[in-house]
């Protein structure tokens, strides 16, 4: 099954929001929801790719996850 997920990293978009220069190692795009397609056989699988490759420790908020195309 293929998926689009939108995340974004809370500590950027805090600082950025709030008038602050942010200089951590997170890309400042990331004050927005970045759009990505993932392929993975079920909803859980998609979580766990996506709290592996963008942990929530380091900020990072997966705001939606939506079904692109079902086998």
């Amino acid at each position: 099954m293929l998926f689009s997920v939108g995340i974004y990293n809370k500590f950027v978009r805090e600082a950025l929001r709030s008038g602050n220069d942010y200089t951590g190692p997170v890309d400042k795009s990331f004050e927005e929801i970045q759009y990505f397609e993932m392929e993975a056989g079920s909803l859980l699988n998609v979580e766990k790719m996506v709290e592996y490759n963008y942990p929530a420790k380091s900020g990072y908020v997966l705001d939606f996850v939506k079904t692109i195309k079902s086998e």
